[in-house]
């Protein structure tokens, strides 16, 4: 089956119900698939980066992200709905990541441990490393999924210090929408909890320990 036949395909699956929903793993490997760059950003698309993020971040990438390095760079989000997710966006030490960003004139990386499945970080990774998990519903670990297969593919996650991005805003309640659509997911979670973790298990036999247990 072809790229985009399967795409299409997973796009109808989460069509179903009274509503559509966007099928965000599917378009963010649509994404990737298309991106001519060797070097890839996972990001939302409404997020503002710090100055010079482009060229700075270029440049530790070249030298850390490489094919075959299962390295990965993570740099700080400060999400707009932080507030209603902490679990999956904070990272610990945030004086400390200051102090090291007054250390050095440069940004530089630095190795921490990968959290749980409930974390979600953002994250600049190599063309050949792992695409997003299609079955995974929206709004329901759809990105923590990578960050867990990261985990359990012995991946390393470097945080760099000075570069970040920020999401305009403070989101401090969830809208009807979000519940709506978390509820119609819902629906899906069981399926595609079982056939994700039966991958992994399949796949990466020996890094549970490492990682812990998905849980959605």
């Amino acid at each position: 089956m072809s790229v985009l036949k399967q795409s299409w395909t997973q796009t109808l699956f989460f069509r179903e119900g009274p509503f559509g929903i966007y099928p965000i793993n599917v378009m963010r490997n649509v994404a990737r698939r298309g991106a001519p760059s060797g070097i890839h950003i996972l990001s939302d698309i409404e997020m503002i980066f710090s100055a010079k993020f482009a060229t700075l971040a270029k440049k530790l990438a070249n030298e850390h992200v490489q094919k075959d390095s299962k390295k990965i760079i993570v740099f700080r989000a400060h999400e707009y709905h932080h507030k209603l997710f902490p679990i999956g966006h904070t990272i610990e030490a945030l004086w400390e990541w200051f102090r090291r960003s007054k250390a050095k004139a440069n940004p530089y990386v630095w190795e921490i441990p990968y959290k749980h499945s409930s974390w979600e970080p953002q994250f600049i990774m190599h063309a050949t490393m792992p695409l997003s998990e299609e079955g995974i519903p929206t709004r329901l670990r759809d990105q923590q999924a990578l960050a867990y297969e990261l985990c359990r593919a012995n991946y390393t996650f470097l945080l760099v210090s000075q570069l970040f991005n920020v999401h305009r805003g403070v989101k401090r309640v969830s809208t009807n929408f979000d519940t709506a659509v978390v509820r119609h997911q819902s629906k899906l979670r069981a399926n595609a909890f079982k056939k994700f973790v039966s991958r992994m298990d399949s796949m990466y036999p020996n890094t549970t320990k490492r990682c812990g247990d998905f849980i959605m």
